[in-house]
């Protein structure tokens, strides 16, 4: 209602609620329509309940953010020449976020620094000192030092760091050729927000840089700034960390084997990566019989193993031996275990794992999993991965995990890419997009399989399928239609009429957007809220937001005045 466009009283003037708006002035007209919208608008007399409505005397708006900001402490950047770089350390061109500090008081009402929202350039270059700096939204390294400034004539923050648009441009065929407002010699450096991109100009050509940052995600999944250390193995016997220790991964692998290896009573050892750095290698992992490895990432650290061509991680275990990967990102390598090593278990927990590109068909994923030995069992908890290969006598369990296969005509889960079954399967609170085929589907609850075929001419006939029908259990999930399951119980859709109208929709399927298969508010009940528990389906599932949201709704016609009315809007 404080919004609300209304005659002014001379016995109590508001300034701040104009009915007219200046144009002059960029801030307040990018924030309208938000929740910090400052401008009047004229009287609305539809409900704000059913959100239709907005501006009326009665009326109190409550804005909720569904993702939530995460760190990345200082990291390379990616570096695409001399003088262009990228914040996202895999190149990729993504909003950066702002760093959501909590209000100082219970009665302060939040303001743009108080929750995560994408950085706007306008608003940046303005408040650069806000939100530039150590602590702050976004940092730079240039040389192990940091970009600052200092409050002296020609050395300020402003005279070192301009916020500005380095888009891509292209020329008359479409194809990029550079980025646009590259600084000219003598300028300043060049950070774009929206893009996540940085620019040098070309007298000041840096030789290492690195940043600090903020991302956005639903959920703490697939690793991150964010606090993981119940979930690393208990007291370890032999631990080496990199680069503290061993520069390498590698060496750090070897070290711990050979520590391992040389006492019969250890059984669990832990290589520790301390820092954001991307890690160029290819690993060959080999355990021995009983012993268990684990390479993770220290508390709040993501880094990356990466390679540049088509490579693996190659594992070689004897019985009983065990490997767990936790809050890595894994990127262009694959990894394989085959039949000549019966790996006991093989556990992601808190990964990304995005494979290499396939050449015949560019753009589509191949495996990031391969697992031919049927003693093995698979473990994804908390992670996102690409397509699965896991023989048909393994045992295969997802947890509150993504299985993403590039697109849903693709395979997510087979025993060799094609229509042969994989694994027994026991998946919950997930979301697999791309085609399935298991053996058994011993358990499925809560989940989302969005698949389909290509054409009628597919080899698939249905799009996901279980081998044996008499054993297992579908429960609480979405099918798509043509699937070949056991006995569904409360899936959907619920009948052939529903399968057009009851469909998964999410708010983005490119992985790396914030809001990367969230589902949407336009998505139907029966999805929103189709879990065992009333919760929506899939791999948010353990976040509540129908159990939230009936809550807020409560303590709202609790607390609210008579004859005052309350909407609810979703900002993200």
């Amino acid at each position: 209602f404080e919004r609300l466009a209304t005659t002014q009283y001379m016995n109590h003037l508001r300034p701040h609620n104009l009915s007219f708006t200046e144009v002059r002035y960029h801030e307040p007209l990018s924030f309208i329509g938000t929740p910090f919208d400052r401008t009047a608008h004229t009287a609305d007399v539809r409900h704000i309940s059913n959100g239709r409505g907005k501006y009326n005397i009665s009326n109190i708006g409550i804005f909720l953010w569904r993702l939530k900001n995460y760190s990345i402490g200082q990291c390379p950047a990616f570096k695409v020449d001399d003088l262009r770089y990228t914040f996202d350390r895999l190149g990729a061109s993504r909003s950066l976020f702002t760093n959501a500090i909590a209000e100082d008081e219970i009665t302060q009402l939040a303001g743009r620094l108080n929750v995560p929202t994408p950085l706007n350039r306008r608003l940046v270059s303005k408040h650069l000192s806000e939100y530039y700096g150590p602590g702050k939204s976004i940092m730079l390294y240039q040389d192990g030092a940091l970009v600052i400034g200092d409050d002296t004539p020609g050395n300020t923050q402003q005279d070192l760091i301009s916020i500005c648009d380095l888009s891509d441009v292209k020329d008359s065929s479409g194809t990029v050729t550079g980025w646009a407002h590259m600084p000219a010699a003598g300028g300043k450096i060049a950070i774009d927000p929206e893009l996540g991109r940085i620019a040098f100009p070309p007298d000041k050509i840096p030789g290492a840089v690195e940043t600090e940052y903020h991302y956005a995600f639903s959920a703490e999944m697939g690793g991150g700034g964010y606090e993981r250390e119940q979930t690393f193995t208990p007291k370890p016997q032999a631990i080496v960390r990199v680069p503290a220790e061993k520069a390498t991964i590698q060496e750090a692998i070897d070290e711990v084997m050979i520590q391992l290896n040389a006492n019969t009573e250890f059984h669990t050892g832990v290589v520790e990566i301390e820092d954001n750095r991307v890690y160029t290698e290819t690993l060959n992992i080999n355990l021995k019989a009983g012993k268990t490895l684990e390479i993770r990432a220290s508390d709040k650290k993501r880094p990356i193993i990466c390679a540049n061509s088509p490579d693996s991680i190659s594992i070689v275990a004897e019985t009983d031996a065990s490997l767990i990967f936790n809050g890595i990102l894994i990127k262009n390598l694959s990894i394989k275990n085959d039949a000549a090593s019966p790996l006991k278990a093989l556990s992601l927990r808190h990964c990304t794992v995005l494979p290499r590109v396939s050449s015949p068909d560019p753009g589509r994923f191949l495996h990031a999993i391969e697992v031919n030995s049927p003693a093995t069992e698979v473990s994804i908890d908390k992670s996102i991965v690409s397509a699965v290969q896991i023989q048909e006598n393994a045992r295969m369990f997802v947890t509150d995990s993504i299985i993403d296969a590039g697109k849903s005509e693709w395979v997510a889960i087979s025993a060799d890419g094609n229509d042969t079954p994989a694994a027994v399967m026991h998946i919950e609170n997930s979301t697999i997009i791309g085609k399935v085929h298991t053996r058994i589907m011993e358990y499925a609850s809560n989940c989302i399989f969005y698949a389909q075929r290509v054409d009628t001419t597919d080899p698939w006939v249905h799009p996901v399928k279980a081998q044996r029908l008499q054993s297992g259990c579908a429960r609480f999930s979405w099918f798509p239609s043509g699937a070949r399951i056991p006995a569904p119980y409360k899936c959907q859709p619920a009948s052939a009429l529903d399968a057009d109208r009851i469909v998964p929709i999410f708010n983005s399927t490119q992985y790396g957007d914030p809001d990367y298969l969230q589902i949407s508010q336009l998505c139907t009940p029966e999805i929103r809220h189709g879990a065992e528990d009333g919760s929506e389906m899939g791999a948010f599932h353990q976040r509540y937001t129908p159990q939230r949201l009936a809550n807020l709704n409560t303590r709202l016609e609790e607390y609210l005045r008579f004859g005052m009315e309350a909407g609810v809007f979703f900002t993200s």
